[in-house]
């Protein structure tokens, strides 16, 4: 039985989807180094000592879950013959743009109320 044909336009949105990952991964690690770097230097007591905890999660958590689905898409580029992709990328996408957005207004209202 032959594989089903794969388009290059749907491979190409493949790999623009594994760069939507790399860089949110990429912005989510950065966000974390200024938050260790605002805590340890400008805000040595940080007023809710709770927001730093949090911001630190929400971000960590958006870097990882950002690594199962580029390793998921990066099988399925690298193999376009067997592009069926789990519900599971979806879902982990959606969590790991929303502990991005999570941790970005966090650290938001941190700054905001330790200036």
């Amino acid at each position: 039985m032959q594989a089903p044909a794969v388009s290059g336009s749907w491979l190409e949105g493949r790999k623009m989807f594994f760069e939507t990952m790399k860089h949110l991964a990429t912005l989510s690690t950065g966000a974390v180094v200024v938050l260790a770097t605002l805590a340890k230097d400008t805000f040595p007591a940080a007023k809710p000592p709770y927001l730093f905890g949090l911001v630190l999660f929400f971000l960590t958590c958006s870097a990882g879950l950002s690594v199962p689905v580029m390793i998921k898409v990066s099988s399925v580029v690298s193999n376009p013959s067997d592009h069926a992709e789990s519900r599971a990328v979806g879902v982990l996408f959606l969590l790991a743009l929303a502990a991005f957005v999570l941790g970005l207004l966090g650290l938001v209202v941190f700054v905001s109320l330790n200036l």
